[in-house]
């Protein structure tokens, strides 16, 4: 779990941003999304083998098919 930021942090990270051009709702969107990163990065790595396939049917799909076929390029020499 990611430390929580203070209010020193918060300031030091506004000033940052005030010298580089960019505005504070940017640098407020910009954490929203990491957290919302971490968040699921925790959720995928719960998930059961099951609940990954049923989430991401392609991706499963394609993996299936590469290790297939590299396996059997494998067999083949």
């Amino acid at each position: 779990m990611p430390k929580m930021d203070t209010k020193n942090d918060y300031e030091h990270r506004d000033a940052e941003a005030k010298l580089a051009g960019i505005e504070h709702d940017e640098v407020a969107d910009a954490q929203g999304l990491k957290e919302d990163a971490y968040n699921q990065e925790a959720v995928e790595a719960n998930m059961t083998l099951i609940q990954a396939v049923k989430a991401y049917p392609m991706a499963t799909f394609w993996a299936f098919i590469m290790s297939f076929t590299i396996v059997s390029l494998c067999r083949r020499t």
